[in-house]
């Protein structure tokens, strides 16, 4: 194994300080840079490409065409291109659409297409799809740095090419919050100095508390925008918070940058409800947009009831429930590979995983959809790290899993686009 692969994270360098991993980072010459870039560009245009398939091949069973138009103005995609468009409404409800609304989704990613809309001149759907394109590539990228600071550079190979095929990553193609989100949250967790394995010694806890202010401001920026776009960056909060206790309680020292961090992501929330406050007058439409749109918390028995009835019996839109339960068994094959490897995966991490777990399977109208996992990228590291300790047969079962997914990832496509079956993206 070359230094550039050498395990950032394992016992023999689990003891380094923070920075000397992102000093490795930026330390990338010759050909590990070109070849990381390679990666993360062919791993972003491979998930392009399969989810473009796919939709293609449902519009041309429909008699359809298949264009960006048509692409984004499917299911929330419609939603947020509208929403950049023409704004929110003063009221819960539109004309004619009495049963869900525009308030079901926090502004944060509207406003970014909006912005990028106003620069190119009132163009909505091709804002939607530069700013989709982009933090595409860029959620893709850091996927790669987070795999490579805790794993070298063959974990972050398989972590961005097992990413890249998996079905969620349709995501990343239709105009949704996932790109935007799940990039967001990764910068913030490594501004964080988050990418120690565990366990960390208290003068290792020091170091990271002792960052450069401008790694705090970083992060604190990138948790306001994760928590603004998404309910789901609670996980990213209690993460943070989990992380400053250990640092706490392990450095005798209060890190102040980490409450920083959570501030700001708390901010991000309270900048979506004082928005409702200043359009609707009620500052928890939120609250009653998601009661509209049927979201209720309910411990997963729904979920039970779908995967033990509806999908045997063929009930109603038992194919979309059929979606999730394939995902549940997926989850569960990868969350076993990954648990081999759960000591090289640094605790904040897991913290993230287990509460976006939770927010996903405890609300059963959310459920396990492939874009709801796509968010689990320490699974992905995990994984990857489990499957290379068989050096030759683990690349060889990368290929394999990634070619499974890779098909699974263009039925996904078109059973989404494909609209008699109504399966939900």
């Amino acid at each position: 194994m070359g230094t550039g692969d050498a395990m950032v994270g394992t016992r023999s360098t689990g003891r380094r300080s923070a920075g000397r991993a992102y000093r490795q980072l930026r330390g990338l010459r010759g050909a590990a840079a070109p070849q990381a870039t390679l990666v993360v560009v062919v791993g972003w245009l491979l998930g392009r490409g399969l989810t473009i398939t796919g939709f293609a091949l449902a519009q041309l069973a429909q008699g359809q065409p298949a264009g960006w138009a048509q692409l984004a103005a499917r299911w929330d995609g419609e939603w947020y291109v509208m929403l950049a468009r023409d704004g929110y409404p003063p009221t819960l409800d539109l004309p004619g659409r009495p049963f869900y609304g525009p308030w079901g989704f926090f502004p944060f990613w509207p406003w970014t297409i909006r912005a990028l809309s106003a620069v190119l001149g009132d163009h909505p759907l091709a804002a939607a799809a530069i700013a989709t394109a982009a933090y595409g590539l860029l959620v893709t990228a850091a996927v790669w740095v987070a795999a490579y600071l805790v794993g070298g550079r063959r974990i972050a190979l398989a972590s961005t090419a097992l990413f890249s095929v998996f079905p969620g990553t349709l995501s990343l193609t239709m105009p949704y919050t996932e790109g935007s989100f799940i990039f967001w949250s990764i910068v913030a967790l490594l501004a964080l100095g988050t990418a120690r394995a565990a366990p960390m010694t208290a003068a290792a806890h020091l170091e990271v508390a002792a960052r450069p202010w401008w790694l705090t401001g970083l992060a604190a920026v990138a948790a306001f925008m994760a928590c603004g776009t998404r309910s789901t960056g609670l996980a990213l909060i209690v993460a943070v918070a989990v992380h400053a206790l250990v640092s706490w309680l392990r450095g005798r020292r209060l890190p102040w940058g980490h409450l920083v961090v959570i501030v700001a992501g708390a901010l991000g929330v309270v900048a979506d409800f004082t928005y409702a406050a200043h359009r609707t007058g009620d500052p928890f439409i939120w609250r009653r947009a998601q009661a509209q749109w049927n979201q209720i918390f309910d411990f997963g028995h729904g979920l039970l009831v779908a995967f033990t009835e509806t999908v045997p019996s063929h009930g109603a839109d038992y194919r979309h429930w059929a979606v999730m339960l394939v995902m549940s068994v997926v989850l569960c094959a990868a969350v076993i590979l990954a648990a081999v490897s759960w000591r090289r995966i640094p605790l904040t991490w897991w913290v993230f995983v287990v509460v976006t777990l939770a927010l996903v399977l405890l609300w059963s109208s959310v459920g396990p959809r492939p874009r709801m996992l796509l968010a689990l990228f320490p699974i992905f590291i995990a994984a990857s790290m489990t499957l290379l300790r068989w050096r030759i047969a683990g690349w060889i079962l990368i290929a394999a899993i990634g070619a499974v997914s890779a098909i699974g990832t263009v039925a996904y496509a078109f059973a989404v686009f494909y609209l008699p079956w109504h399966i939900t993206a």
